[in-house]
């Protein structure tokens, strides 16, 4: 009952939509017709609707660029997120400033492709050569590219590297390390994260779901795995104890970069978060380098050498890429770089330990899905430092510092035997299909998500989609390989409060209920 109520719902949302649109379109015809005949030489302008403020400088910054070059005016306006679609529908009904394109995320795709509010992208530009290809299957609707894939937020596996010198394959590993690990004055568990938080927790059940079968019945791929996955994932409060009420994404965050917890699972808003602390011990200790304390005879003045040489490089690749930028600024194309690339008493599980009967009272544990960006601060320069041989070369020749505490893998698996897959979300830049600007939207598209992407995490945070981007980071190319394995969330209308859904999911399973009982409930 509740899926035909909710189809009905789906139905009648897209029937209004399209209906209303449809009903606008001669006159949206009959006034593009009427502007193609004007001869002015007034330059045009396109409007840019967007929601996360976080674009603002960035977006800003090109359309003044774009607009000069180009004898056109480009006029960004951020708006509430609050019936984003519904908004831009209405303006088109109503004549009134309707935006040219604007940006969206994948899991409105199905309702603005029938409410007729996007065009398809059909620049060659966009394939697997310069795009992952979870960006170009999160905007592709029958077959059809519908946006250009701008950025994408996901998850990833943090731990210190102080306390842990092989990376984890797997779940069972972290187990096993936590079974072995003498935990030092400080560090109060072994695996600290937020065990409700949907993108956070997906890869516990990703590798048997579809998302672009959500609400049918194909949705669960192999439903004896997924029972499997959950009752695993269930038992690990067995070991890790953590307080689903207590315990959210960003306490657990702050409690692994106070050294509280060695492993914790993140999301691609902490990166730059990241990236400052790392700065900041790295400016702290080569104060002591220039003090003359560099004889190796002190730890922290050890590792400083190799954070500063990091942070010296990193700051020498961004100089690199904007110079690029500036050379290329009316280029269709922009060159493309390789891509650079654990409580302390506890016992390995295995699948014939788990048991999925006990049944606990249900208490929300909410989070929001994505966390807002820190801003970064502008780095500063340093003087050229020793490169000892604590620091490792990459694939392009240049050095980065392998003993910086705070190290990013792509997700684990579960156990040898269950495999997890995590989630990104996507975002794109979409021409509004009743546009009568059509080329000119589409190619201020491109310069914004392909030709000047190279700008995009020094302005905003947010890692772009494209590929060949060299962030000189080895932690950012451990995040674009979990982007690249990742499965789109559901881009259908039936997807509902998708993320809503799976947090209560994953909180009521944390909690004791029965797993079977739960997923035969999902599946109704």
């Amino acid at each position: 009952m509740k899926r035909i109520i909710k189809n009905i719902l789906s139905i009648a949302l897209s029937a209004a939509l399209v209906g209303g649109l449809v009903g606008c379109t001669e006159q949206i015809k009959e006034t593009s017709t009427t502007s193609s005949e004007e001869s002015s030489t007034e330059p045009k302008e396109l409007v840019l609707w967007y929601t996360n403020e976080k674009l603002s400088d960035y977006i800003e910054e090109v359309s003044q660029e774009y607009g000069a070059a180009n004898n056109i005016v480009i006029t960004p306006k951020l708006v509430s997120a609050i019936d984003y679609i519904e908004n831009i529908n209405q303006a088109v009904l109503l004549n009134e400033a309707a935006p040219d394109l604007f940006i969206s995320e994948n899991c409105d795709l199905e309702k603005l492709y029938l409410a007729g509010l996007t065009l398809e992208n059909q620049d060659e530009t966009y394939s697997e050569d310069n795009y992952y290809k979870t960006a170009l299957n999160a905007f592709t609707y029958k077959d059809k590219l519908l946006a250009y894939p701008l950025y994408f937020e996901s998850s990833y596996l943090l731990y210190n590297q102080e306390y842990v010198t092989t990376p984890p394959n797997t779940i069972d590993e972290i187990l096993d390390f936590a079974n072995e690990f003498d935990a030092p004055e400080g560090v109060e568990n072994i695996f600290n994260w937020d065990v409700t938080d949907a993108l956070s927790n997906y890869f516990f059940v990703g590798n048997y779901l579809n998302n672009d079968e959500i609400d049918n019945e194909n949705y669960i791929v192999d439903k004896d795995k997924l029972i499997e996955a959950l009752i695993y994932y269930q038992n690990l409060n067995q070991y890790f104890a953590i307080d689903a009420d207590t315990v959210n994404y960003d306490t657990a965050f702050q409690n692994f970069t106070e050294g509280k917890s060695v492993f914790t699972i993140a999301k691609t808003d902490k990166l730059s978060e990241i990236e400052l602390m790392e700065g900041d011990a790295s400016e702290e200790n080569q104060e002591g380098i220039q003090n003359g304390n560099n004889d190796g005879s002190n730890e922290p003045v050890s590792n400083s050498n190799e954070e500063a040489v990091e942070e010296t490089n990193e700051a020498a690749a961004s100089n690199e890429i904007q110079e690029k930028d500036a050379s290329q600024d009316n280029e269709a194309t922009s060159e493309n770089n390789d891509e650079n690339m654990e409580s302390a008493s506890a016992q390995s599980v295995s699948t014939q330990k788990l048991n999925s009967n006990t049944t606990l009272k249900y208490s929300a544990g909410i989070e929001k899905i994505l966390n807002p960006y820190v801003s970064d601060d502008e780095a500063s320069q340093k003087e050229e430092l020793i490169r000892t041989d604590s620091a490792i070369s990459n694939d392009a020749g240049t050095i980065i510092d392998k003993n910086s505490n705070f190290k990013i893998i792509p997700l684990p698996n579960l156990t040898s035997e269950i495999k997890g897959k995590g989630m990104a979300v996507s975002f794109g830049v979409f021409i509004n299909g009743y546009t009568s600007k059509q080329e000119e939207a589409n190619e201020f598209a491109k310069y914004l998500s392909y030709n000047k992407s190279a700008k995009l995490y020094k302005e905003t945070g947010k890692l772009s989609s494209r590929k060949g981007i060299d962030y000189n980071n080895v932690n950012i190319s451990n995040v674009l390989k979990e982007y690249d394995e990742d499965v789109a969330s559901p881009k259908l209308m039936e997807n509902g409060d998708f993320g809503l859904q799976l947090e209560i999911l994953f909180s009521n399973i944390w909690k004791g209920a029965d797993v079977t009982q739960t997923i035969d409930e999902m599946s109704k």
